[in-house]
């Protein structure tokens, strides 16, 4: 009976050694496979340059470096997209 035991325990640390391995593994070749990123696979936070001001249009916060702006009344305005930018009026 004692050995049955000791038969059982060693076949469960074997499995676990063996789905640790796999996980490694697993996720060596998840990594391979998305471009080796870091961080999860995440794109890089982007730098923000200049001031924040918000799109009239869909209100997203949108840097002041953008090429989508407009002037109006000799007063720029800034838009997140081209799409943003010709739905103002």
């Amino acid at each position: 009976m004692l050995r049955f035991f000791l038969l059982l325990l060693a076949f469960l640390f074997v499995v676990s050694v063996l789905r640790t391995i796999v996980n490694v593994v697993k996720a060596s070749l998840h990594e391979l496979a998305s471009g080796g990123a870091r961080g999860g696979g995440r794109a890089p936070e982007p730098k923000v340059i200049g001031e924040l001001k918000q799109d009239p249009v869909c209100g997203t916060y949108i840097s002041t470096e953008t090429e989508f702006k407009k002037k109006v009344k000799g007063e720029a305005v800034y838009f997140c997209s081209a799409i943003c930018r010709d739905k103002y009026r």
